[in-house]
């Protein structure tokens, strides 16, 4: 199969371009490899561009890119360069059976020592183990077009894949990313790897669940962690068992109901920056931990106050443990307490400002979304759907719904009626703001009234 470089964005007007004819006349042999390949097969648009080197040393590589652009550096133990061009960084490769022992960069007269086809083994997926050469041959030693077609996640080899148990953790976002099916093999595979789960480098994990988030199938993500016995060493690893809830006298599953609540909302998604769309997942894939864990204190079935808590410390644990950014973290939170006040009725107009306020930078738009995902198919979904229908016009009709609502009053308000400056002045600043919260101040001119003749007692 040919495929043009051009159709992967190396025109022949590139500095990229540029730099691979060099290479190519002085006798070496150029491959763009990796996910620019897998993603002009998916349609999709490709973030990262890798190329591997054959047939010519790192350093004559490192000048000819010298040539063409002034940003070039080498990384890592690999012998890997980087350089800037046509705005982007690329990264340039020789891939090697065997490293040199203590080796932190790239040696000068390093030349690859596989062949094109043994460097695609070394990658993990098929789909990711396709090559393109500089005259527009595609590789594809191992089935890759084949199983983008069919849509199936497969390992390259057995032997390189079990090399890096955070592959598994990969799988799982590719899943979601581009809504694959999982290989047995590899699902077999997985799960003997899953011993090795503890020797993983956790400061890996938030990238890939960051990448988890973009996709439109993150419930397929989830539930092979599940099939490959990986979703056991997460907080959320409880879904996977069934339990009796005393409130409907039936037995639940969990996961499946977690699985469909990730399935119904992605599509509402669509257009969100990544960041809000992984908060909204995760608390979607977290409403329905702590069931289990609340068992053994309702007698053997679940206790709603219990496990709405339970759910709130493992997604704080999940959070912590995969270095989630405080930001982030604190949304997450929100949306989990906001639903447990749900559940609990806690909720009624006067909380409307409050909620605003202890979701901002989430919304209540975001929450409503959230929530009224959940109930879709629960035994008292009427009666939720009605009450946060309710709770979403209060929201709407006070102007909350998509923004924190702002402060009623402001220290030039009371420096203008005489209030000394100082740190009292702030104190008196937040009360107002707290009684602004509760609902008993509901505009400016109530504020400036209830200041004047708070200033009035003080005399």
């Amino acid at each position: 199969m040919k495929i043009s470089l051009n159709k992967i964005g190396i025109t022949k007007n590139s500095q990229t371009y540029r730099v691979l004819e060099k290479i190519e006349r002085q006798g070496g042999k150029t491959y763009v490899v990796g996910g620019t390949i897998r993603d002009y097969f998916f349609n999709a648009k490709s973030k990262d561009l890798d190329i591997e080197v054959f047939g010519i040393s790192a350093r004559r590589a490192s000048d000819i890119l010298s040539s063409v652009s002034n940003q070039v550096k080498v990384v890592g133990k690999f012998s890997i360069i980087t350089a800037r061009l046509d705005n982007d960084t690329v990264e340039f490769s020789f891939p090697r059976k065997s490293r040199v022992p203590g080796q932190t960069v790239a040696l000068p007269e390093m030349v690859a020592d596989m062949t094109i086809e043994e460097a695609c083994m070394q990658r993990d997926f098929t789909m990711n183990s396709m090559a393109l050469s500089f005259d527009g041959t595609l590789i594809d030693e191992y089935g890759g077009v084949r199983d983008i077609k069919n849509r199936v996640l497969r390992y390259t080899s057995k032997h390189t894949f079990a090399d890096d148990p955070m592959r598994v953790i990969r799988a799982m976002q590719f899943l979601s990313r581009f809504c694959l099916t999982p290989d047995k093999e590899l699902i077999q595979l997985s799960r003997n790897l899953s011993c090795k789960y503890s020797g993983l480098d956790s400061d890996r994990f938030l990238a890939e669940w960051r990448k988890w988030a973009k996709g439109n199938c993150p419930a397929s993500g989830i539930k092979f962690l599940h099939l490959s016995d990986w979703m056991v060493h997460f907080p959320f690893g409880e879904l996977g068992f069934p339990v009796k809830h005393i409130e409907f006298g039936r037995t639940q599953n969990p996961l499946t109901q977690t699985l469909d609540s990730l399935t119904r909302i992605t599509p509402h998604l669509s257009g969100w920056d990544n960041e809000r769309r992984l908060i909204l997942l995760i608390a979607t894939l977290f409403q329905n931990v702590g069931k289990v864990a609340s068992v053994a204190n309702s007698g053997g079935a679940v206790a709603t106050v219990n496990y709405d808590t339970a759910c709130v410390n493992k997604a704080e644990l999940f959070m912590k443990s995969v270095h989630f950014n405080k930001s982030s973290a604190r949304r997450v939170t929100a949306l989990l307490l906001w639903h447990a006040n749900l559940r609990m009725g806690k909720i009624d107009d006067t909380d409307v400002i409050r909620m605003a306020n202890d979701l901002h930078p989430v919304t209540i738009d975001d929450w409503y979304l959230f929530v009224k995902n959940i109930y879709q198919d629960h035994p008292n979904g009427d009666y939720y759907l009605a009450l946060i229908e309710k709770i979403y016009k209060v929201a709407q009709n006070r102007g909350v719904n998509k923004n924190k609502p702002p402060a009623l009053l402001k220290g030039q308000d009371l420096l203008d009626l005489g209030f000394p400056p100082g740190k009292e002045l702030g104190g008196v600043l937040d009360m107002f703001r707290e009684r602004q919260l509760n609902g008993e101040i509901t505009n400016r001119e109530q504020a400036l009234s209830l200041l004047r003749d708070y200033l009035a007692e003080r005399g």
